[in-house]
């Protein structure tokens, strides 16, 4: 009787391992996926919130829910921080949030001739 107890706690210890990686091996593959919705969850009822987005050029671009206080420095640092074609331009990283705002940061400039500004230049030269 003593055995089939201890080989019990073992299979629900087991399971309760399996659980545990497979929970985790979820959410690492849906991280990888880059989903647009980060999961919201209220840990403190009696602070304010608000739900903010991200785009661009961020490790994990999407909604997000932040204290009230928080600012957009804060916000990239919850999207996985920036990614190195980053540009923050006029990016102002101590402005603070509001509930709905989203915040775009901007990526690498490409840039390249087109046939047709070769055009352009030529006929100004012409006439």
């Amino acid at each position: 009787m003593r055995i089939f107890r201890h080989k019990a706690i073992l299979v629900v210890v087991v399971l309760l391992v399996l659980a545990v990686i497979g929970r985790w091996w979820q959410n690492e593959q849906s991280d990888r996926k880059g989903s647009l919705i980060a999961p919201i969850t209220v840990s403190d009822p009696s602070q304010a919130y608000l739900i903010v987005q991200i785009d661009g050029a961020v490790h994990k671009p999407g909604v997000y829910q932040i204290t009230a206080d928080a600012h957009v420095v804060d916000l990239i640092f919850l999207a996985g921080g920036l990614l190195p074609e980053a540009r923050l331009g006029k990016t102002n990283l101590a402005k603070v949030l509001e509930n709905g705002d989203r915040v775009h940061i901007l990526g690498a400039l490409k840039t390249r001739k087109t046939p047709s500004t070769k055009k352009r230049k030529k006929k100004n030269h012409d006439q």
